[in-house]
């Protein structure tokens, strides 16, 4: 993927700033025309960057808006940017849009057939598309009009994958944080003061270690912190952590949702961190083990 912004950080920021109002427009306007109305100014600015600095889709709406990242650029999701672009490329003009889509009642209905107009998996022709327009602008119950397009879809292309394919990918990971959550709430059980002798994670030093470890999994804004961490002090646990939160943002993302989400990690992480201090620890407690 070509990574044209961290070369001229200006330049996204501009983009960002042009197209920040027109995202608030679409988030509020309530008309099912105007919404559709504004994405397609969306996309007219996206054609624009697209054709002047030679990028592709994706490339340009990843860097305004990377999902899995926890630290955000902006609010224009890559869904937005997608539906405006091909919006844009498929409506002449806003005139077009009110002419062709008039009698749409409503966006969500416009929204689920978006795939059937837009996806070219679902191969449909201009015949076809029109077919679809006419019943989403039919009037009528929407429950019923979004029930008739997933209708529709599901004939096109019966087959689904299952999105948690992989949640077995960090298992390992899972079982060892559940235990060492485990061993945390007993040791905070049954010692109301903190105990001179801490047999968790061995050490002061790997406990500071392993905070920074888990602050680095549950935020990006914590990556900075494991720059340093020297493989050769932690054990094969700590490097397999370590390893996640070294890799990309997707891989960090299904972490987060498949073993731990970003709370769970940081309350594991002051849990470990007030394990050094008594005053830390007696205020801990009583949260930690009332699960507050």
């Amino acid at each position: 993927m070509k990574v044209l912004f961290n070369k001229n950080q200006d330049f996204l920021v501009k983009v960002i700033d042009e197209l920040a109002p027109l995202n608030n427009k679409f988030r509020t306007v309530k008309n099912p025309i105007k919404k559709i109305e504004t994405l397609w100014d969306i996309g007219k600015v996206i054609d624009h960057y697209l054709s002047q600095h030679d990028l592709k889709l994706h490339e340009l709406l990843y860097q305004i808006y990377d999902p899995h990242s926890t630290i955000k650029r902006s609010y224009i999701t890559r869904d937005i940017g997608s539906y405006s672009y091909r919006i844009f490329k498929y409506f002449k003009n806003k005139e077009d849009i009110r002419k062709r889509l008039v009698g749409l009642e409503s966006y969500t209905v416009f929204r689920e057939t978006i795939p059937l107009l837009f996806n070219k998996k679902y191969n449909l022709g201009n015949k076809e598309k029109d077919e679809i327009i006419k019943i989403i602008t039919s009037g009528g119950n929407q429950k019923l009009l979004i029930t008739k397009i997933r209708e529709r879809k599901k004939e096109i292309l019966p087959i689904s994958n299952p999105r948690d394919q992989k949640s077995g990918e960090f298992k390992e990971e899972k079982l060892y944080l559940q235990n060492l959550l485990n061993e945390l709430k007993e040791f905070y059980t049954i010692n109301k003061m903190l105990s001179n002798k801490v047999g968790i994670l061995e050490s002061k030093k790997n406990r500071e270690i392993f905070v920074i470890l888990l602050m680095a999994l549950a935020s990006d804004s914590f990556l900075n912190k494991i720059e340093h961490v020297d493989v050769k002090t932690i054990n094969d646990n700590e490097k397999r952590l370590l390893s996640i939160a070294k890799s990309s943002n997707i891989n960090r993302a299904r972490f987060r949702k498949w073993v731990m989400n970003s709370t769970e990690l940081l309350k594991i992480a002051e849990a470990i961190h007030s394990l050094g201090n008594n005053e830390y620890y007696i205020n801990f407690r009583s949260k930690f083990i009332n699960n507050k």
